[in-house]
C-alpha cells in the first residue's frame, strides 16, 4: 500500500512539473561577443553597441499555442515593440510603434532549416540541446551569411524562443545571432496562462518593404 502511494504521488509531481512546463515567462539578457565583422567596427561604436545591447532584458510570455517576446528594459527609445508568434506559423508578427512610422505590424518570415545536433549543455537546470543554421544578408554588392545557434529544451515543449525564432521540438532557452547571445537568466512557470498580445492596430506590411522605408527615410 505505501508503495502504491509513493508511486501515485510521485507520478503527481511529475505530472504537475510538467504541466507547468506548458506555460509561464522566461526571461533573457544578451552577451555581445567579438567576430570579425565587429572586431573590423570602429573601438567606440563596439563600445556603445556592446554597452546598449547588454543593458537590455527581455522576456517571452509563453502558452503551448502562442508567444510574445519583448523588450523590458526602459532604454528611453522612441518607439514601442514587441513579437507575437503563434505556434505552427513561420511567419511571426513583429508590432512597432513609433514616432516616424506610426503603427506597423512587420511580417518577418522565421522559416529556418535547422540542423539539429547531438551536443548538449545544461542551462538554468534544464538539459538542452543544439541546433544550428544560418541565413543570408546582403551588404552593398556583398552577402554575407549570419549565423544561427538555438539550445532548445525538449522538457519545456512550447516551440518559441526569442525574436519570433522557434520550429524546434522544445523551447529555446539560449539563441545566438551572429554575435550576440540572448541567454535565459530567469524562468517563471504558472498553471495560469499569461496574457499573450495580439497586434490588431497597424499597417501590415513584410519585413522587406520596411528595411526599404527606413533607406527612404535617412537617404534624405
Amino acid at each position: 500500500m505505501k508503495k502504491q502511494l509513493f508511486l501515485l504521488a510521485t507520478l503527481f509531481v511529475v505530472n504537475v512539473f510538467a504541466q507547468n512546463n506548458n506555460t509561464g515567462t522566461l526571461y533573457y539578457k544578451a552577451t555581445v561577443g567579438y567576430d570579425d565583422w565587429f572586431k573590423s567596427l570602429p573601438k567606440e561604436m563596439q563600445d556603445n553597441y556592446k554597452k546598449d545591447i547588454e543593458a537590455q532584458k527581455h522576456q517571452l510570455n509563453f502558452t503551448l499555442e502562442a508567444a510574445n517576446f519583448q523588450r523590458i528594459t526602459d532604454m528611453n527609445y522612441n518607439f514601442d515593440s514587441y513579437y507575437y508568434t503563434k505556434a505552427g506559423d513561420s511567419v511571426t508578427q513583429n508590432y512597432r510603434n513609433d514616432a516616424q512610422f506610426g503603427k506597423l505590424i512587420i511580417l518577418k518570415n522565421r522559416l529556418v532549416n535547422w540542423k539539429l545536433g547531438a551536443e548538449t549543455k545544461i542551462i538554468a537546470g534544464f538539459e538542452c540541446y543544439k541546433a544550428e543554421s544560418e541565413y543570408e544578408m546582403k551588404s552593398g554588392n556583398k552577402t554575407i551569411p549570419i549565423p544561427l545557434i538555438a539550445w532548445y529544451c525538449p522538457q519545456i515543449p512550447a516551440s518559441f524562443g526569442p525574436f519570433g525564432y522557434g520550429g524546434l521540438p522544445g523551447m529555446i532557452l539560449e539563441f545566438q545571432e551572429r554575435n550576440v547571445v540572448y541567454g535565459v537568466y530567469q524562468m517563471d512557470f504558472t498553471n495560469h496562462a499569461p496574457t499573450i498580445k495580439i497586434p490588431k492596430e497597424g499597417k501590415k506590411i513584410d519585413e522587406a518593404f520596411y528595411h526599404k522605408m527606413i533607406q527612404q527615410r535617412y537617404s534624405k
